[in-house]
């Protein structure tokens, strides 16, 4: 939000924004109706869909609910669920305005997030997100990447 304003529209190539999610922040880790709420806040909802979601999620955790109003075990997960949900308002938002916004995974990488027992590098996770950036097709706006190939949310 704080960088929209330094997008250049106007550029000769077209604005991006690369979001780093994770294959585990995809649609499958909620149940029904919550994977229908959060679909339907990526097509047509705005930021405070996404908000409202996440902040039932918190509320469920306060009160010790949330495996039965069908939310996973994974507090990381969710939060890239509710990031990856957000990069698809985001594009459906600023694609009139040039600007191609995409979600990735950068794999399991070796770093101190997973105590190095990653199987790529940082460099090795780090190619999806720089082809995104500077040489992706940009005609898939709110796309999920992994391996510089198209994936399902």
């Amino acid at each position: 939000e704080a960088l929209k304003p330094l997008l250049h529209y106007d550029a000769p190539h077209r604005a991006r924004i690369v979001n780093v999610c994770s294959m585990a922040g995809k649609l499958k880790i909620v149940e029904e109706p919550l994977r229908s709420q959060f679909a339907q806040a990526a097509a047509h909802g705005g930021r405070q869909d996404v908000m409202a979601l996440m902040q039932q999620f918190i509320n469920k955790v306060a009160d010790g609910s949330w495996k039965s109003a069908g939310w996973p075990n994974s507090m990381y997960g969710v939060s890239k669920l509710g990031e990856a949900t957000y990069t698809r308002i985001l594009a459906n938002e600023l694609q009139t305005q040039g600007v191609l916004v995409s979600a990735c995974c950068p794999g399991w990488c070796a770093t101190d997030m997973s105590s190095w027992n990653g199987r790529k590098s940082a460099a090795q996770g780090a190619d999806t997100p720089v082809w995104l950036a500077l040489a992706a097709p940009d005609s898939i706006p709110g796309a999920f990447w992994s391996e510089r190939q198209r994936q399902a949310f």
